[in-house]
Order: C-alpha cells, then sequence, then structure tokens
C-alpha cells in the first residue's frame, strides 16, 4: 500500500509566513497604534513586556494591519503504484499534470466538458494500440479536471519503482542504481510547466515522493526537511472503482490470471488538519485516562461489586419481559452523502492562530491509464490562507522602523547644541574639505597670538536624565588619543580648567543635565606653536578638526572646528622675508591651483633686510627716547632702572598680566603683516613704557621665529673657526673684532645687514636708558698689555680701565653712570647672543660654555659704540 501524501496546514503556513517571523519583535513597538493595544507602563517602548512577548497578541497585532491578504493556491497529490512496468513514465504528463485518463463513468467525478466526445479514443481502440514506448492515455481526451499552471503544488508518490521480487534485485539495485529516480525526476519535470521548480524528493526502497511547486509559490516554502506523520488522518469520498488489479493494457478488466486476486483500494490518498490531529490526540488521551481508571477499579476490587450491586438492586419488576430500546440505529437511519456540503471548506485554526480553510475538490482515479496493473488516483486541494502582500510589506516595515528609532529616542537621553557665532565675522571661512557643510564652531580668520573664542549652548531635550564629556579621539600626528589640538580648549562654565588639563588632572569631567536643563562651554583657538604656524604658512596644515560629545546611553555629536589662517611673517627664513612684497604677507597672492603656501609670484628682492625687523628696531628707538623724556619730566613715569636687561628681560617687565600683553600683541602683530605704521598699531590710552615692552618681546619672538637665525650655523661655525685660528694671538682691539666679524658676514649680505640693524639698535637703546658722561671715556688709558683670550674679555668688559682728573687718579669703576652702562651692555649681551647666533644643538655642557663665552666676547664691542 502506498505510504500516505499530506497535507500539513502548520507547515505550510510556517513554509509561507517563515520569513515574517523575524519582524515580530519590531512589531512590539507597532502594537501602539493598533485599536488592541494596551498602555501597561514600563516597558522601554512604553508596552507591558509580559503582554509584549505574548505569542498570540504579537500576532493578532502583526496581522491587523493591511499588511496580509487572503491566498488561495490548489495542491494536486497524485499516488501511483507502477509495479515496475516499463515506459509509465510517459503516462505521468498525460494524467498527473493534464487531468487525462479519467472514466467519467467509473470514476464518479462529473468533468464539465465531457470527454464523450466524437475525437476521443474509444477504449478498444486504446487497449489494442497499447506499447512501452507511447503514452497510454486515449488520444483525444480533454479533460476538464485542474491541471497545469492552475495547480500551485504538486506532489507525486510513487511504488515499486524498481523491481523488489528479486533478491539480487532488492540488494544490487536498490541503493545503488539512481536510474529510476532520475527518469520519473525528468519525466515530472518535462511534464509541468516552464519555470515549476523541484522541492523535495525521498526515495524509499521502491517508494519515491517527488513535490514541484510553481514559481509564485516556490519562494514561500521553508521547512522542507520537517516532517509531521501522526495519526488522525481522513480520507475524502471515494467514488471510483478499485484501483488494483487490473490486467496490464486494460481499462476495467480485473486480473485474469490463476491467481484471480480480488480487486481493492490499494492506492489511497490521505490527508489532516490541525484540527484533525487535535480531536485525535484528544480521544487517544481521553481513551489512556479511561483505561489507567479501568485498571484502578479492577485493581481494588470496585468494578466487581458495582456489578453484583447492578444484579441486586437494579431490578424493576414492571419492566420485567419488556423489550429494551435497540442502541442500534434503525435500518433506513444512515448518514447519506451531501453532494452540497462537499463543497464547503473546513474551517481550521492553526496552532499560530490563524483563520484557514481546506477545500477537497475532487478525489478520483484515471481509469484509462492501462500502463501498470494499478491505475493512479489523484486529488486536487485548495488551501486559503493569509499571506504577505509584497507590495506592502516594504513600506510597513519602514513605518515599524520609525516608530522604533522614535520610540528608542525617547527612552535615551539627548541633548541639544547650539552654537553661537560672533557677529562680528561678516564673512565666515569656508567648510571644510569634505564636509558636508553640518553646523559647526567657524571662527572666521585667525591669525598667529590672537586668541577667539565662542561659546557653546548644551540642553538636554530628552525626557531622561543625560550625562555627557568632551572625550579623546585619534591624532594624525600619532601623539596617541587627545580630546583636542594644542591650539583649542574647550572650557564648561564655572570651571577655571579646560577639558584637557582635567583629564591630565584625573579631575571629574562628566555633566549631568535633567530634563530641560542647559550648560553653556567655551572653545578657544589661539595659535602659538611655531612649527604649528610655519605648517599654516606652508599650507600642509589647516584649522580643521572635530570635537566628539559622548552623551552616555545616547548617540555621540561631532563638532566641526574649523578656521580661515591669516599668513603671518613669522616662522620664515630671511631670504623669504626679504621678497614679501608692500603690504605685507596679507598681500601675497595665492597658488593658481589653490593649493600650497601664497606666494609672491615675482620672486624679486623687495629689500635688503626684512621690512619687519626695520620697522620694529625703528619702533624700539623711538619709544625708547619717548620712555627716557617721561622719566625726566615725570615724576611718576619712572623706569625699572634696578634691571639692567629691561625692556629686553620678561623678568623686569612692568605689565605682568598674561592676557593684556596678549591683547596688545595683537594689535602689533596685525600691523607687521599688514605692512602699517607700528606707531600707530596702538590704541589710545595705552603707556608709551607698555608699548616699548611689547614691542621688544615681539622683537624677539619674530627673531627667534626666523628659520635660519640672524647669524646662521655656517657663519657662526667660520667665526669660531677663526678664533681657534686665533688662540696664541687674538684680536684685542674692539674695532678689529667689529672690522673681523663684519668681513665674515658679508659672505650673506641680507644676514649681515640685519645684524647691522640690531646691534645699532642695542647699542643706541643702551646709550639712551644708562647714558654716561663723555669725560669718563676720554680720558682712560690701558695699564696693563693684554696676552690671553682671557685678557682679551677682560679688556673687552672694561673692567680695569681708569682716568685721570686732575693731580689724583679716578678709578672708572668707581663712576656709579659708568657702573649702571656696563650692567646694561652685559645683560643686553647675555640676552641676545643665544637670539642672534644659531648653531649649538648636541653640545655637551662644557662646550656650551665656551661657546655661549665666544659669541658674548664677539657682540659684546658691537654693543659699546658711540663710547669714544
Amino acid at each position: 500500500m502506498a505510504p500516505p501524501q499530506t497535507i500539513h496546514q502548520g507547515r505550510l503556513r510556517e513554509g509561507h509566513n517563515g520569513s515574517l517571523k523575524r519582524y515580530k519583535q519590531v512589531y512590539e513597538i507597532w502594537l501602539r497604534k493598533t485599536p488592541r493595544r494596551q498602555i501597561i507602563d514600563t516597558g522601554s517602548y512604553g508596552i507591558n513586556p509580559d503582554l509584549a512577548r505574548s505569542f498570540p497578541f504579537r500576532d493578532r497585532a502583526y496581522f491587523s494591519h493591511d499588511l496580509v491578504a487572503a491566498k488561495k493556491i490548489k495542491i494536486k497529490i497524485g499516488s501511483w503504484n507502477v509495479a515496475a512496468c516499463p515506459g509509465t513514465e510517459r503516462d505521468l504528463e498525460a494524467w498527473f499534470v493534464e487531468g487525462k485518463g479519467v472514466d467519467e463513468h467509473l470514476s464518479g467525478v462529473t468533468i464539465l466538458d465531457s470527454d464523450e466526445g466524437p475525437g476521443k479514443e474509444s477504449v478498444g481502440a486504446q487497449e489494442a494500440r497499447r506499447s512501452k514506448k507511447e503514452p497510454t492515455v486515449p488520444r483525444g481526451d480533454k479533460s476538464g479536471l485542474p491541471g497545469g499552471e492552475e495547480i500551485g503544488l504538486y506532489v507525486l508518490g510513487l511504488q515499486e519503482v524498481v523491481d523488489l521480487t528479486s533478491a539480487r534485485e532488492y540488494v544490487g539495485r536498490v541503493y545503488t542504481d539512481l536510474g529510476p529516480t532520475t527518469r520519473w525526476r525528468k519525466a515530472m519535470k518535462d511534464g509541468l510547466p516552464k519555470g515549476y521548480v523541484q522541492i523535495a524528493e525521498q526515495q524509499l526502497s521502491g517508494l519515491l515522493l517527488l513535490i514541484f511547486a510553481s514559481p509564485e509559490v516556490a519562494p514561500t516554502i521553508s521547512s522542507r526537511q520537517k516532517k509531521a506523520f501522526h495519526d488522525g488522518w481522513r480520507e475524502g469520498p471515494i467514488t471510483f472503482p478499485p484501483t488494483y488489479k487490473y490486467d496490464v493494457g486494460s481499462v476495467g478488466m480485473f486480473d485474469s490470471s490463476e491467481k484471480k486476486r480480488v480487486p481493492s483500494w490499494c492506492d489511497r490518498i490521505v490527508y489532516r488538519t490541525r484540527k484533525d490531529r487535535l480531536e485525535y490526540e484528544e480521544k487517544k488521551r481521553q481513551e489512556e485516562i479511561a483505561r489507567i481508571k479501568d485498571e484502578e477499579m479492577q485493581s481494588s476490587g470496585i468494578a466487581q461489586a458495582a456489578e453484583d450491586e447492578d444484579v441486586l438492586f437494579d431490578y424493576n419488576p414492571d419492566d420485567d419481559g419488556a423489550d429494551e430500546p435497540s442502541s442500534a440505529p434503525p435500518p433506513n437511519d444512515y448518514d447519506d452523502y451531501d453532494e452540497e456540503n462537499e463543497d464547503a471548506p473546513e474551517v481550521v485554526i492553526t496552532e499560530e492562530g490563524f483563520t484557514d480553510s481546506i477545500l477537497q475538490e475532487y478525489y478520483t482515479s484515471h481509469q484509462r491509464v492501462l500502463s501498470s496493473d494499478h491505475k493512479p488516483i489523484d486529488a486536487v486541494f485548495t488551501v486559503e490562507f493569509d499571506a504577505v502582500v509584497t507590495d506592502l510589506k516594504a513600506k510597513v516595515q519602514q513605518e515599524v522602523a520609525r516608530e522604533l528609532d522614535r520610540a528608542e529616542n525617547e527612552g535615551r537621553p539627548g541633548i541639544t547644541i547650539i552654537f553661537d557665532q560672533a557677529q562680528e565675522e561678516v564673512e565666515t571661512s569656508a567648510p571644510p574639505p569634505g564636509g558636508d557643510g553640518a553646523q559647526g564652531v567657524d571662527f572666521g580668520k585667525v591669525a598667529y597670538l590672537q586668541r577667539k573664542t565662542r561659546s557653546l549652548t548644551i540642553a538636554n531635550t530628552s525626557q531622561v536624565s543625560a550625562t555627557f564629556q568632551f572625550v579623546d579621539r585619534p591624532t594624525e600626528s600619532g601623539e596617541g588619543n587627545k580630546l583636542a589640538p594644542p591650539w583649542l580648549s574647550v572650557t564648561f562654565a564655572g570651571s577655571d580648567t579646560n577639558e584637557e588639563d582635567r583629564e591630565k588632572q584625573k579631575l571629574q569631567r562628566d555633566i549631568t543635565l535633567e530634563p530641560g536643563d542647559a550648560v553653556n562651554a567655551t572653545v578657544e583657538i589661539f595659535v602659538e606653536d611655531m612649527l604649528l604656524v610655519q605648517s599654516l604658512n606652508n599650507g600642509t596644515a589647516q584649522l580643521d578638526d572635530v570635537l566628539v560629545l559622548r552623551v552616555t546611553g545616547g548617540r555621540d555629536h561631532f563638532l566641526p572646528i574649523r578656521g580661515t589662517w591669516l599668513q603671518s611673517c613669522f616662522g620664515r627664513p630671511i631670504d623669504e622675508l626679504i621678497r614679501i612684497p608692500e603690504g605685507g604677507v596679507r598681500a601675497l597672492l595665492p597658488r593658481t591651483d589653490g593649493k600650497g603656501a601664497p606666494t609672491n609670484r615675482g620672486q624679486a628682492v623687495c629689500w635688503s633686510a626684512p621690512r619687519e625687523l626695520i620697522k620694529l628696531t625703528e619702533t624700539i628707538e623711538t619709544l625708547t627716547e619717548r620712555v627716557t623724556a617721561d622719566a625726566n619730566m615725570i615724576d611718576t613715569a619712572q623706569l625699572p632702572i634696578e634691571s639692567a636687561g629691561w625692556p629686553f628681560n620678561n623678568q623686569s617687565w612692568l605689565l605682568k598680566d598674561t592676557r593684556t600683553r596678549e591683547a596688545h600683541k595683537a594689535y602689533l602683530l596685525e600691523a607687521l603683516d599688514s605692512d602699517k605704521n607700528l606707531a600707530d598699531a596702538f590704541p589710545l590710552g595705552i603707556p608709551e613704557i607698555e608699548k616699548l615692552e611689547i614691542a621688544a618681546e615681539i622683537l624677539i619672538m619674530f627673531l627667534n621665529s626666523i628659520t635660519d637665525g640672524i647669524v646662521p650655523e655656517m657663519l657662526w661655525a667660520k667665526l669660531e673657526e677663526d678664533i681657534n685660528v686665533r688662540l696664541a694671538n687674538p684680536l684685542t682691539d674692539p674695532e678689529e673684532i667689529k672690522t673681523w666679524v663684519l668681513d665674515v658676514l658679508s659672505a650673506s649680505p641680507n644676514h649681515n645687514i640685519c645684524f647691522v640693524f640690531l646691534t645699532s639698535m642695542l647699542s643706541r637703546v643702551a646709550a639712551e636708558l644708562a647714558p654716561v658722561p663723555k669725560y669718563s671715556w676720554k680720558e682712560q688709558s690701558i695699564k696693563s698689555a693684554r696676552s690671553s683670550i682671557d685678557t682679551v674679555r677682560r679688556s673687552l668688559s672694561w673692567k680695569r680701565s681708569s682716568v685721570l682728573g686732575g693731580n689724583r687718579k679716578v678709578e672708572v669703576l668707581e663712576d656709579p653712570a659708568v657702573l649702571r652702562r656696563t650692567g646694561v651692555e652685559n645683560s643686553y649681551t647675555g640676552i641676545w647672543a643665544p637670539i642672534l647666533f644659531r648653531g649649538s644643538e648636541g653640545l655637551r655642557d662644557k662646550e656650551k660654555k665656551i661657546m655661549d663665552d665666544r659669541r658674548k666676547a664677539v657682540l659684546a664691542p658691537f654693543l659699546r659704540a658711540g663710547r669714544d
């Protein structure tokens, strides 16, 4: 007997809708929009978590939307014992796919298009022409049964696809020969319409199961390997004659051999629904309970006692001899077959709570298939179920995703950042290359040593408290993670320490705001590193960065920082400074390709020395004369005469406030870069003595920023070489020393001129701040010869000089004016020697001290000019 071919409602449901299960958790959020929603606080999304996780609840909510629609498919199931007869596969397409070979008179099926037309082959002709090489179904047969593309799922069960009567055949071929399977699979594929795909295939000892699906149904099928064979199967009404055993080649001739086998329905198609299975399981459960109860009663003797009691006490004399009513139904009381009720589909409630229906349209045999002693049978079922509407699935999914994001955002902390752009910046800087134009902190035009600040307002706009802080991010320079680059700092209101320093000091940095609260922060830019200035001037660096504000449990906020660099005269070599045209470095034209540093297109030498150096030296001389005059006339405008290095010694400056000095320096730097008059750079109200200190500081900073220095390393090496050569006979006369130094520096005229400008300025400033009467220098005499370089240094320092006054000897060192002048010159020499000369890297302490002494000895004669 052929194995039962099954339709399992649960499997069909899972197969078609399995792709939707992954959305069920997402639809917990969507439940809030359904009429069935219940707002029972606490879940993250406003839904009772236990209720949301309830499987039926989720499915009801899920299918309450316009995402599904009723869908019907027809399933055709066929069963045939081919008895290993050759050529049977040739009849497969005709009877199983096209529905031919049905005898309306024998099958009990009413066919709309009658098959008794004049074109249909008769039974006698059909039996007479039967051959193994061609189909045996009647020619001219036009079936009216469902078939072809009308069927969504074809399920075929075959028996005895190989001969099992021989032991040799059984052992040698059943488990190794795949020929029959290949042959039947090919016949099935060739017979089905184009596009049908194989879903399942299984062969067991002559049994073969093939399942094919239409292109529309195949993508919706899953769980193909799962099985659900249980009891509780049922069969539709049998209206056709027995299907076994017929003479091969005959339509209705039963077994004519000597065995005379009794006809039987060996080939059956049974099916069940979930309802059938549950009813069967309930029945078995009740029977098992009754059996256990009977066993318990019999073991205790209660059953026997009950029977005896019935015999003694249940006797009724009035009913003695009366006919007992029969429990059997009357002879004519039978269950007639109701044809009208046959077409009513059975409503099935699936395990997942869906309401589906299944209808068996027909169940018949194909009597006029002659190639086997079994007649093939088939049945067509129509199954209606809820299926996903593909066009609406994407739309609903997007809506759910948006709702999910909104719900998550409502439960997550969130902040809003408001940027305070400065009103004075009329022209904003361009956005960073590759940026998306997102709002950020724009500092506009940024110059060297110009401090600019911008304010941020950070507000908690979420419904929960928010904790946030600025966090480190990787740096391009490979220096490790940093909160911000050195030129940028962030400080929250109420704190005197910026976030970078707070991190270094291991201080608490996170801030917590309750809903509706806000805090202010200040972002400050300040470029002071000379290496960065050089990179900005060259166009190899940009004032672009991103601050990362991390919200605990929320999303990160990225704050773009940008500024436009203004070219600076600092950080350049002398050869480049002398080529800057009128208008200063700000007048340099940008490159045609837009990349790199602006340049002087003509590349012509415009000045013998940098204009910035000339302007600074002239300004310092002018301001020195003014402050000296003020000190002589105004008692309150006294100079710090106790400090010999003023105004070049930072320890002696009267203006100590750092921020005030930065603001004053910004005026002078702007004038230098724009080639403006330095005397007019300062606003009114700034004392002259403060202007002088600022100008002196700017001059020192400018000289230190010159990449090759006033006396480059190459020229200093030449001077030091001459000193070593003259150790035995050193120069002692100041004028000779000056002549020798200028002769060596003449190899680089521009550096030579810069050196002369500076030493002349220092000499005049020293003379102005520490004047000495002329008679003190005219009558001086040198009492001893100098024979060593130490003597030269003592001679150059004028420590042993004396003059004669009348008939008595007066020591120069006793004159306070001379003492102050000498102190000023020595202090200037110590301050300016490291600034003017380059080339002291890599020396040991002793060697460095010797070099410093030699540089002071070279510089000292230039500061004493004008004594004679």
